[in-house]
């Protein structure tokens, strides 16, 4: 069902008779992006013999801070490209030294990537990879922490080994890269890096993290050795960037996006998936990559069809999968490149995700007058309809209003409210959004959004308060939104609310 038009185009509040509604969000800040940008330094060439690696490295700027990483690989299309494959991308703190010894906090503002690229037994001229750098500037995440995890093995060829490495307690995950060594054993390789979480549910960490998921707190590594020779010491390191502890992270959101296509099914055949973060999420600050035996967010890992089946990439990328260059600021999406052996392999998919984050850590709004309480509006005459038989009444109780602020302020301080209501059989809810402006001559329209969908049309401001649309919004998950016009917008400044999201 879609968003519906709204159901009434009086300025009454109404609530239905199913039991109280719940207002979803407090007045707050609103909410801004955190920045980052991407760094890269273009490709490496090889690795030039076989059962080898090469490493190559991506670094941020004085003052920033990495919150995750990337790698790519240029492959030919030969029967070499069967043996290419990433075999680790994981933070650095010198972009030469890895950590691999004891499990737990091993690194503190790291700002390199290390991208690891690993060859089989034949190899081709046209072979590099390339690292990707995301570099975090925010006013609320100031200090960041690497923590790893490892395991031992696969010890059995053909079956995955999951490590995962978990956040501590009121931290916030960012991103977490995968690696497996030895170097030199052309059939071991990552193939899968990703979002979950340390709880029953996923397994922790045997089951990613699924899209529209928030605050993940662990990242895990999958890694598989294909049948080639030797099995131990096999092991696979996971790693985890969260902010420090003692930073204030309540007012981060970290929202998942994921994505799974079936394929590759043929032998030496390459393909790429992506998924991008939405207007609501914010900015794109990590993603990760597998190819699996499919549906990695409600089962545990397995293994895809065949033990050649390994990752070229995992990278910051537009929408169509092409890798971002140097320098850009505003990548939203995350491409996974993943690569058949040198067998066809049924059952195997590709699947890919990508991390997204928006802060409401900016300016704190001027200080507004103690409100002044305003009678609850007269209900609609009659009553409204809405799937299921329920009704519409006024809502009870006084609604209070903030004062004007005085003094001819020119930039309005806009608070979004939104009440929601479910509906029964599964048919959605109702989302009843209220916007207070406050400013000494608020007078303009404030349009009410989804995501980038609009709801409705323009609601005019009355003492402070704009009212609705009332609407019926279908089952999952909302980001509202709402953008005050001002009637004269050379006086007075254009805003955008916090960020309220819902779901039903």
């Amino acid at each position: 069902m879609g968003v519906s038009a709204p159901l009434v185009l009086a300025t009454a509040v109404v609530t239905v008779t199913l039991g109280p509604a719940a207002t979803s969000a407090a007045a707050q800040t609103p909410t801004t992006p955190v920045n980052v940008t991407v760094q890269t330094p273009g490709a490496t060439r090889g690795p030039a013999s076989g059962l080898s690696e090469i490493k190559t490295n991506a670094g941020c700027g004085r003052g920033a801070l990495i919150s995750g990483g990337g790698i790519n690989q240029t492959i030919d299309t030969a029967t070499a490209s069967n043996g290419n494959h990433v075999n680790g991308t994981e933070p650095s703190p010198d972009g030469s030294t890895e950590s691999t010894g004891t499990p737990g906090v091993v690194a503190t503002d790291v700002a390199r990537w290390l991208a690891l690229g690993g060859s089989g037994a034949m190899v081709d001229s046209s072979f590099s990879t390339t690292a990707f750098a995301l570099c975090l500037t925010s006013n609320l995440i100031t200090h960041t922490q690497v923590v790893m995890n490892r395991l031992t093995g696969p010890t059995t060829a053909s079956t995955p080994a999951v490590a995962v490495a978990s956040c501590p307690t009121t931290t916030v995950l960012l991103g977490g890269g995968a690696r497996t060594t030895p170097a030199n054993t052309g059939s071991l390789k990552p193939i899968a890096s990703y979002p979950t979480f340390h709880n029953a549910a996923h397994d922790f960490g045997h089951k990613a993290a699924v899209d529209g998921d928030t605050h993940p707190d662990s990242w895990a590594a999958v890694g598989l050795n294909g049948g080639g020779s030797g099995t131990t010491p096999n092991t696979t390191y996971a790693y985890a960037i969260c902010s420090q502890p003692g930073i204030d992270t309540t007012g981060v959101t970290v929202t998942v996006r994921s994505h799974e296509v079936s394929g590759p099914t043929t032998a030496t055949t390459s393909q790429t998936t992506t998924t991008s973060c939405g207007p609501a999420d914010g900015t794109l600050i990590s993603g990760g990559a597998a190819i699996s035996g499919g549906n990695p967010t409600t089962t545990d890992f397995t293994a895809p069809g065949s033990q050649g089946d390994h990752l070229n990439g995992s990278f910051p990328s537009n929408t169509t999968g092409t890798p971002v260059g140097n320098g850009t600021t505003t990548a939203a999406s995350w491409t996974a490149f993943t690569h058949t052996g040198g067998a066809d392999s049924p059952h195997t998919y590709s699947d890919v995700w990508a991390l997204c984050a928006h802060t409401s850590s900016g300016p704190a709004p001027r200080p507004i007058p103690a409100p002044g309480a305003i009678p609850a509006p007269r209900p609609v005459l009659g009553s409204t309809p809405v799937p299921g038989g329920t009704t519409l009444p006024r809502l009870p109780g006084p609604i209070t209003i903030p004062a004007p602020i005085p003094g001819g302020v020119t930039t309005p301080t806009t608070a979004l409210t939104v009440i929601e209501v479910p509906l029964p059989l599964g048919l959605g809810g109702i989302a009843i959004p209220i916007t207070h402006v406050a400013l000494s001559d608020g007078t303009g329209t404030v349009q009410s959004q989804d995501g980038s969908t609009t709801l409705g049309g323009p609601t005019p401001v009355i003492a402070g308060l704009a009212f609705g649309p009332i609407c019926v919004l279908p089952t999952g998950s909302h980001s509202l939104t709402a953008v005050f016009t001002p009637t004269n917008p050379t006086n007075v400044a254009p805003l955008t609310s916090n960020t309220v999201t819902l779901s039903f």
